[in-house]
């Protein structure tokens, strides 16, 4: 497509989403609107520009703008930025620019503009439905939308209720089918409670009193993406509590995934690791550096809080040697191999027989090394019978 082509399809897309019926003047832009500044947005060229800088482009050409100047309004009253009327637009430098914005009250720190002005309204009409700490932070912010996760619930009371029971359809196998807005993924999720997407799961374990850990990942039990009961979604500890068994030994086993060494893996927190480690550190906090987590009772997937303690490899070396857990191994006899057989061997039979010989009649080593030419150190393991022990 060549540049008239492209030209002629945006000023087809473009022109059908202006309202020009106000009374002012001004051209009203319809289409898709950034929530804060209230600016218009127009895909052109392959950019994503403000529309009003497109309607100037498409009036007074592509390359109208000069580097380093931009789009003032001059709509009556101060200006209005969802105008797109070309007539009452303008070049000016930045700081021109700004200053008419600041003047005229249109900056969006200050809620100046006409769009803004319509989400507060919007916003201020369901404030009700916010928590406590929600209201607080929602007006406290100038009515922007600035609260934490944790901030995000509902009150649990039957309205709440209701406006859940109203979206879902129960099957027969137990769960509630969400039947209202879903993630790219399929999750259940809820813009009820501000700007930001809300797992319906989430938002439903809080109305019936269920706990959510700030933070947390919940995990489905069932097989329905889309179900939002809130006693088939687990959170972190939950699930990990669901995966400790107890043992009539006294232990808890863990019946979750294990390492090659036999311990539990699993995550806790959006932590992954060792599930004694996880388990110790909810309960305790952090293991200190060049500290080990040591089981009194041998058994590497126990996962029982008091079947665990604290040690230095040195502490945890010595309760295996304590409790003959160390490698019991001992290789055969003929896997052996002796004197001369042996691959790093530099003396054989008749030498070692000669260095004893010597050693016999009062030569030290010293002497011995120099006389056959050996090293000392050689000469020494033999007659200490650190080497060729097995001759006499």
């Amino acid at each position: 497509m060549n540049q008239e082509e492209a030209i002629a399809s945006a000023i087809a897309r473009f022109w059908p989403k202006v309202d020009k019926t106000d009374p002012c003047g001004c051209w009203t832009w319809t289409g898709a609107t950034a929530s804060r500044s209230g600016y218009g947005s127009f895909s052109f060229f392959g950019k994503t520009e403000r529309a009003h800088v497109v309607a100037y482009k498409l009036t007074h050409g592509v390359d109208s703008i000069p580097s380093g100047m931009e789009i003032r309004h001059t709509c009556p009253g101060g200006g209005r930025s969802d105008c797109v009327n070309p007539s009452h637009l303008e070049l000016a430098d930045h700081a021109t620019n700004m200053a008419d914005i600041k003047l005229y009250g249109r900056h969006p720190s200050r809620g100046g503009n006409p769009v803004r002005q319509k989400l507060i309204e919007k916003e201020s009409q369901s404030i009700e439905n916010k928590c406590t700490i929600c209201r607080i932070h929602f007006m406290a912010q100038g009515f922007r939308n600035t609260c934490s996760s944790q901030c995000r619930s509902f009150l649990a009371d039957s309205e709440d209720k209701q406006w859940l029971f109203d979206k879902v359809i129960k099957n027969d196998a137990g769960c509630w089918l969400w039947q209202g807005s879903t993630s790219t993924r399929g999750q259940a999720v809820s813009y009820r409670n501000g700007e930001r997407q809300v797992p319906v799961a989430k938002l439903a374990r809080q109305m019936f009193g269920l706990p959510v850990t700030e933070g947390c990942r919940l995990s489905r039990t069932c097989q329905n993406i889309n179900c939002v009961r809130p006693e088939h979604w687990l959170d972190d500890w939950e699930r990990f509590e669901s995966r400790m068994m107890p043992l009539i030994d006294g232990c808890v086993a863990w019946t979750g995934a294990w390492d090659e060494d036999g311990y539990g893996i699993g995550s806790l927190n959006g932590k992954q690791g060792r599930v004694t480690r996880l388990l110790w550190e909810k309960l305790h906090g952090q293991i200190p550096d060049l500290m080990l987590l040591c089981h009194t009772c041998d058994q590497p997937c126990c996962t029982e809080p008091s079947h665990l303690f604290l040690g230095t490899i040195k502490d945890n070396a010595m309760d295996m040697v304590r409790k003959g857990r160390q490698s019991k191994w001992k290789p055969k006899p003929e896997m052996v191999k002796r004197g001369e057989k042996s691959p790093v061997s530099v003396l054989n039979e008749e030498l070692v027989r000669e260095i004893r010989e010597l050693q016999k009649l009062g030569h030290s080593d010293t002497q011995i090394a120099t006389k056959l030419d050996r090293p000392r150190t050689t000469v020494y393991n033999v007659t200490s019978r650190r080497t060729w022990d097995h001759m006499q």
